[in-house]
């Protein structure tokens, strides 16, 4: 019986014309497996029919495709990465392939411009549709048409002169920054420092061998603050720290290794008294001697160490140290919550925090009658509405 039902319910529902309709996402999976784009012009909704577009411009790399998206940026997105799968490799195909210039009648609409069709997008668009063609297909010919004033073609052409080991291809950059940075590559690629006295600007020759210095491990070499740092970081020589011109670079490389070394002795080579007790209470945070706390100057840093151990070895008592009532308060308020003690948030002075302190500790206890502690009449509301 139950099976003449169901033959039934088909053919009722085949005779209302339910069966066999197709939804967007039928039409978008045919028009994906056939790679046919007549079957997109089928789906209804938009945002789908672009994405089938878009997709079946860029498996079969046909440019054209990209007309029938409506989204103007997705569009856009489309003639950029349609010639990225297409790859021209003949100069044919490159002329006629080369859709970075093109643009279509709708765009330009949009972008409230005169310029008749097959204009450029915009500058920044165009030389990034040939930037982006260029390092896919590994040719310059797609960086000679990039903008002369575009920051990036220099760099397209530093990018593909390292990839293909031809130094020449930095003579056609123009500005000083990018035609440093394309000998500095080279110079990196190849662990040659002499390729940076190609580089005509001082500053520009010490990045460079810095760059070479830190590629080979040598701080024979190395002509900048920040070479020295991080080949002293690197090597956990705190000797090569010590030749840091920038105290605040000495200060930062003394401290990675001392951290890293857990060795304090090394913290006592800084010269600066803030920089020296932040070492020390960084390496502190793991040994929580109440000693060394002692030895910080900075009331800010030593408030730290002291809370350290407060919070670290739930001693609520090293809170009382501190000096600073808001401070002492903070110390409360943290150790209180890690231990749900009640009594260290009585300690606490401010109303503000000592709710806090409460209510923190009534929701991981569940229990709402903490709240009635609490003296200040605001605080106590707040603590409530949990």
């Amino acid at each position: 019986m139950g099976r003449y039902l169901a033959l039934a319910l088909v053919f009722v529902v085949a005779l209302c014309g339910c069966v066999g309709e197709k939804t967007d996402k039928d039409y978008y999976n045919i028009a994906i497996e056939k790679e046919d784009p007549s079957v997109c012009d089928k789906i209804q909704n938009q945002s789908i029919r672009d994405t089938c577009y878009y997709f079946l411009a860029k498996a079969k790399g046909n440019l054209t495709i990209c007309n029938g998206i409506h989204t103007y940026h997705y569009k856009v997105s489309c003639y950029h990465e349609v010639p990225i799968t297409t790859t021209p490799t003949t100069t044919r195909e490159t002329s006629q392939g080369d859709i970075c210039e093109k643009i279509e009648p709708e765009i330009r609409t949009v972008l409230h411009t005169l310029a008749p069709p097959e204009t450029i997008i915009t500058y920044w668009e165009r030389d990034k549709c040939y930037e982006t063609l260029a390092l896919k297909t590994n040719n310059e010919v797609f960086c000679d048409k990039m903008s002369t004033t575009s920051s990036r073609k220099g760099e397209c052409y530093a990018i593909l002169a390292m990839r293909r080991d031809q130094i020449h291809l930095c003579d056609k950059i123009s500005q000083i920054k990018p035609l440093s940075h394309c000998y500095q590559l080279i110079a990196e690629s190849k662990l040659n420092e002499s390729i940076c006295d190609l580089i005509n600007y001082q500053p520009e020759i010490d990045i460079c061998y810095s760059a070479v210095a830190k590629k080979k491990q040598n701080e024979s070499l190395c002509r900048t603050d920040m070479c020295l740092r991080d080949l002293g970081i690197s090597k956990k020589r705190p000797d090569l720290c010590a030749k840091i011109k920038s105290q605040s670079l000495r200060s930062y490389c003394f401290t990675e290794i001392a951290v890293s070394m857990q060795n304090l002795s090394i913290c006592d080579m800084i010269d600066e008294q803030y920089a020296k007790d932040v070492c020390y209470e960084i390496i502190n945070r793991e040994r929580l001697n109440l000693s060394l706390c002692y030895k910080i100057k900075t009331d800010g840093v030593r408030f730290e160490c002291f809370t350290d151990i407060a919070w670290g070895k739930d001693n609520i008592s090293l809170c009382e140290i501190i000096d600073d009532v808001r401070k002492r308060d903070w110390c409360y308020q943290g150790a209180a919550n890690d231990i749900e003690d009640l009594s260290y948030c009585k300690k606490i002075q401010e109303p503000v925090w000592k709710g806090w302190c409460v209510r923190h500790i009534a929701e991981k206890t569940k229990n709402i009658d903490l709240c009635n502690s609490l003296e200040d009449e605001s605080a106590k509301y707040e603590c409530k509405l949990q």
